[in-house]
């Protein structure tokens, strides 16, 4: 999304005309990953963070909401968040007190007691405005058939306690399928537009499939 956002905003065509030869998004999370809501709501448990996260950051159980702490000073989880034009009025987190869409930031974020992330949200959101076609060549490639977080139930214990249950869907086990394609609109909007889907591929191993090099 923020090359995109630069190719949309900050340069001219002429630019592209002469400097980009390809724009070629792996894995691209352009509306995010459902997952991020469950990032910034309880914290992501060890087998939830990447190995190379684990290792940097020797993380173990009790860690989970010290990282959460530090997951929310982020703007870029802000920016990682599901957004409303592709989720719509989908429930995405369910509490005893209510259920919260993606429409639903604000609310959500007073009840976690984290009143001004909705704010860091709003800041970054200019980022995420749109998903006009970037008129340059594409080749969006992403993973699909990865069971992938999509939405969190949780019990009296929230925010402070994991989801009794997270329903899952189609993604590569970060980004969501609806995030993954929302690329597939440029079809109509522009020419030298080529997208391709590769079953099982995971978010970060996709880089490592012979198919996609």
């Amino acid at each position: 999304p923020v090359t995109l956002f630069f190719l949309n905003n900050v340069v001219t065509q002429q630019w592209k005309n002469t400097y980009i030869y390809a724009f070629i998004p792996i894995a691209p999370a352009w509306s995010g990953g459902n997952k991020m809501l469950q990032a910034q709501i309880s914290g992501l448990l060890p087998s939830e963070i990447s190995p190379v996260v684990q290792d940097v950051c020797n993380f173990s159980p009790d860690l989970v909401f010290r990282f959460r702490t530090t997951v929310r000073t982020l703007e870029s989880m802000s920016w990682l968040l599901p957004k409303p034009s592709v989720w719509r009025n989908a429930i995405l987190v369910t509490t005893p007190k209510r259920s919260y869409t993606a429409n639903d930031y604000q609310a959500l974020f007073q009840d976690m007691g984290f009143p001004q992330g909705f704010k860091m949200y709003t800041g970054i959101s200019v980022i995420n405005s749109g998903f006009t076609a970037p008129n340059v060549p594409v080749y969006c490639f992403y993973g699909t058939d990865v069971q992938t977080a999509e939405s969190f139930v949780y019990d009296q214990g929230f925010p402070d306690s994991q989801p009794t249950r997270v329903v899952f869907g189609n993604g590569d086990g970060t980004v969501n399928l609806k995030s993954a394609e929302v690329c597939l609109k440029w079809i109509n909007e522009q020419r030298n537009f080529v997208s391709k889907s590769f079953s099982g591929a995971a978010h970060v191993a996709i880089v490592q499939t012979t198919a996609v090099l």
